[in-house]
């Protein structure tokens, strides 16, 4: 399919969110969602009557980067504008006074009255959770909006500075305090190498999604500021996950504390954290001490998708070499236990590296109903990416080998090189096939890439919109 083709899509959708996913003429803010049969905004429904039309402006970070990104390419300055405009129409109004963002995964903005909403039962709480937004234009739209809100996004989310208690869970009611940026990291770890596979207890939840977030916050923030002190904290943050490794295996933990327990009950179907750690409680009869939250690798999106990926972005833009270094050998251990060769798959298991795929689950919990049973994860767009950046970054051949291995079982190359008739649409292989020509020219990575964005186009792209 030639360029001009392809190129006059992407334009048609791009032309399409902006007409109809604009739904308030007193606004320049998107709706999250459309349907592209009818252009009617997607509602969400609080009830049988009462419905918001939602419009979450971490939704629209990557049309953000879509608009500038096209207008870069065409040299066409209106699609940056919109960029600005949409920005600024959020800046203008829905910034807390403590400089967080009216954002994330519980509060929003209702088009049809352009105030403020969320989820019952949710508190209207700052959460974010693998967002990863564009600062650097959020930056160059407003500077000090900017700034605030990255300082406070960390003040907001970190309870405990002592212990580095957090949680996904962020309080607009916090006073606004730009610690991270005048402040350099505690000289002391809080984790404790010791007593893995045990972990501390913290009354938050220390995800690696939120504490992801934080890292890039960090990164971000240094080079909007030109100010180090940032990125120290990210850096430090990193290194508690990378104290908390098993000590036998080497392979990663998705927490760094587990919850303190506050409160008791004998109900299975109960797993709030304050009820202390739900992998304990499911599994630790079978398991014993290896069965703890941070220790939970079930799914490999989990904690080598796009965690990982951003991880080695931070690290490889700030020159990291010891976090970079945390981070090839934990992909290469990570592969070593759980990846399947033969099928392309994932194995379930805690970090001890014992396969668990087929097992029955006893209990209810916080991990699935009675009676689930555990499955390996297929190699997808997202563990391919991060695989291949890896990869890009050490050149490692066993990282290689992985990847070469993964296009022959995904039906993308044989042994007569490219398989033209594949049917893949998947937008992140097609990514990863780019940069794997970047980096050493392979024409094959550049014939899968054509063939995979004409599937995309195909099979994709209805009515105007890529789904």
């Amino acid at each position: 399919m030639i360029k001009e083709a392809i190129l006059k899509n992407i334009e048609l959708y791009i032309d399409n969110i902006l007409k109809y996913n604009k739904c308030n003429n007193l606004s320049d803010l998107l709706a999250d969602g459309v349907n592209i049969y009818t252009k009617e905004p997607v509602k969400w429904y609080f009830n049988d009557k009462e419905f918001a039309i939602v419009s979450d402006f971490v939704a629209t970070q990557t049309f953000l980067k879509t608009l500038v990104a096209f207008s870069n390419y065409t040299e066409n300055k209106s699609y940056y504008n919109q960029a600005v405009k949409i920005t600024k129409s959020f800046f203008n109004k829905f910034v807390d006074e403590n400089g967080l963002f009216n954002w994330g995964g519980h509060r929003f903005i209702d088009l049809k009255t352009l105030e403020l909403s969320g989820p019952s039962g949710k508190n209207y709480v700052h959460e974010l959770k693998s967002a990863y937004p564009y600062y650097e234009f959020l930056a160059a739209v407003d500077k000090e909006k900017t700034v605030r809100y990255l300082n406070q996004l960390w003040t907001s989310h970190v309870y405990n500075w002592n212990n580095m208690d957090m949680n996904r869970h962020g309080n607009y009611e916090t006073k606004y305090n730009d610690i991270i940026s005048t402040k350099k990291p505690n000289n002391f770890n809080v984790v404790d190498p010791s007593i893995l596979p045990l972990f501390k207890e913290t009354e938050g939840l220390t995800f690696l999604n939120i504490a992801t977030d934080l890292m890039y916050g960090g990164f971000c923030l240094s080079k909007i500021t030109r100010n180090n002190l940032p990125y120290e904290w990210s850096h430090y943050l990193a290194y508690q996950y990378e104290l908390g490794k098993n000590k036998d295996t080497g392979l990663p933990v998705y927490q760094y504390s587990i919850p303190l327990k506050r409160e008791s009950t004998t109900d299975d179907n109960q797993t709030f954290s304050k009820y202390g750690d739900r992998v304990q409680r499911q599994f630790g009869d079978e398991f014993g001490s290896i069965a703890y939250e941070p220790n939970k690798l079930f799914s490999a999106d989990s904690t080598m998708g796009e965690t990982f990926l951003l991880q080695l972005h931070i690290a490889n833009n700030s020159n990291d070499k010891k976090m970079l270094s945390w981070l090839i050998e934990r992909i290469k251990i990570y592969y070593k236990y759980a990846y399947d060769e033969a099928n392309n798959t994932f194995k379930p298991m805690f970090n001890d590296g014992k396969d668990l795929t087929g097992y029955v689950f006893k209990k209810n919990g916080y991990s699935g109903k009675k009676g689930k049973i555990l499955e390996r994860i297929k190699m997808n767009g997202e563990l391919f990416l991060s695989l291949v950046n890896a990869y890009i970054i050490n050149s490692d051949q066993t990282l290689g080998n992985y990847i070469e291995n993964s296009l022959i079982k995904m039906n993308l190359i044989d042994s007569n090189g490219v398989n033209a008739e594949n049917n893949c649409a998947d937008e992140l292989i097609l990514y990863a096939l780019v940069q794997l020509y970047k980096h050493n020219k392979n024409t094959d990575a550049l014939k899968l890439s054509d063939i995979i964005a004409e599937n995309i186009i195909n099979n994709k792209f209805i009515n105007g919109y890529f789904i």
